[in-house]
């Protein structure tokens, strides 16, 4: 009997207190403490981030603009936290932010992405900054202490297309015109192909002319393009092919070998304060170089190049030389001819039977290469009696004994000098 009595005596006690803990309400959520943060700036609560135009003129940022809203622990209810927003210089209508996120029961954050940026519409340089505030907190327990908030910066940079000529065969080119009699002897012609081309495309038709620098005024005839207006529609970064062509007229007027530098660059036929026409890449930098000196020394003979035949040649030597002068065309390497002291002169005289044509270049080789010639000379002549310069050659020293010769403008002649100025001594 007093085990029952001792049963039945606790289970009253149980009752109450069973009862007392559901007065107290032991069992709680834990608090849940809120966060903003900036999850991809040095700073968490003050970002700044860069914007700039793409070639087809729309925005990049360097960085996602987005901030998170996080909580300290994981509620077992699904939080709904209520956003507002101050903005400078963007109006709240135009831009796509949400008044509301959720953070479903269990999870901890919520991202809010910010990468609809059609409420920049100013060209110009502008800075944008959009504050976030915590406004107010549904389904948790925890105290929400005011206040909790992040700012962006948004630093936009003004839009600018730069203007750019860009050349098919590059934007530095040189062109060499042999000059001889009041002639150009040069056969192919003085011209390149080139665009004019934006870096970032424009809402409207862009139209430009071209101007020309380094020639005087008078001379400017001689520059002829295949189009002088030329648009580069909207929408589009590049414009139609232009053909550029120069004249050998102007090159004529003296016997004198000239040097011209000359600059072509794109101008807008109307004020656009959104185009850069002064950047570097808006030239193509034209070097024309006239001479009379077509001699120039290479190391080995063009593989094109061909022997010509030399029966029925006959030479003349100057004074003083030694050697049977036939002897420097039989091909030996053993004869020739030589020529002794310092202030002896060598040079000879080549008569071919009939006019040779379309000659590229000469070889002569040295028995020795111990003094080779520091400068020659080479002349022609079709009569024997009126003789062109082919020009003077400043010689490398020679490798080896023998000497390669290249006409930079294939020449023909009846008659052909070559005369040693200087010695290597």
């Amino acid at each position: 009997m007093s085990y029952k009595y001792l049963f039945f005596a606790l289970l009253p006690f149980l009752a109450i207190s069973c009862q007392e803990d559901e007065t107290l309400d032991l069992v709680d959520y834990p608090n849940t403490a809120i966060s903003l943060f900036l999850p991809n700036s040095e700073d968490p609560l003050n970002g700044s981030y860069q914007v700039t135009y793409a070639a087809d003129g729309t925005l990049n940022v360097d960085k996602e603009v987005a901030f998170k809203v996080q909580l300290a622990t994981a509620s077992p209810n699904e939080v709904t936290v209520d956003l507002a927003y101050t903005f400078k210089n963007i109006s709240g209508e135009e831009i796509n932010l949400p008044q509301q996120v959720t953070i479903p029961a269990g999870e901890v954050e919520q991202s809010v992405l910010l990468d609809d940026f059609s409420f920049i519409n100013d060209l110009s340089e502008q800075k944008y900054e959009i504050e976030v505030n915590v406004a107010a907190i549904h389904g948790s327990n925890g105290e929400f202490v005011k206040p909790v908030s992040v700012k962006m910066l948004l630093n936009k940079a003004s839009f600018s297309s730069n203007v750019a000529l860009v050349g098919e065969s590059g934007n530095n080119l040189s062109f060499t015109r042999i000059y001889a009699n009041g002639e150009i002897l040069n056969e192919d012609k003085m011209a390149f192909k080139f665009t004019v081309q934006l870096d970032k495309v424009l809402k409207e038709d862009a139209e430009f002319t071209l101007n020309v620098q380094g020639l005087d005024e008078s001379l400017l005839s001689n520059i002829a393009f295949s189009s002088n207006s030329i648009v580069i529609p909207a929408g589009s970064l590049v414009s139609e092919e232009i053909v550029c062509e120069i004249s050998d007229d102007f090159l004529k007027i003296t016997d004198k070998d000239e040097e011209y530098s000359i600059s072509i660059s794109a101008s807008a036929t109307q004020e656009n304060e959104y185009l850069n026409g002064d950047a570097e890449t808006n030239k193509i930098d034209v070097n024309i170089i006239k001479t009379s000196n077509v001699l120039e020394q290479v190391s080995k003979p063009d593989p094109m190049w061909a022997s010509r035949e030399r029966t029925g040649w006959k030479i003349t030597t100057s004074p003083g030389v030694e050697g049977n002068p036939s002897s420097i065309l039989d091909g030996s390497t053993y004869s020739g001819i030589t020529a002794y002291g310092a202030n002896n002169k060598l040079w000879f005289i080549a008569e071919l039977p009939q006019l040779l044509e379309e000659v590229q270049g000469m070889h002569i080789h040295f028995e020795f290469s111990w003094y080779p010639p520091k400068k020659i000379a080479v002349s022609v002549s079709e009569d024997g009696g009126s003789w062109r310069s082919l020009g003077t050659l400043d010689v490398k020293v020679i490798s080896g004994a023998d000497l390669y010769i290249k006409f930079k403008s294939p020449t023909s002649f009846k008659f052909l000098k070559y005369e040693v100025l200087c010695l290597y001594l």
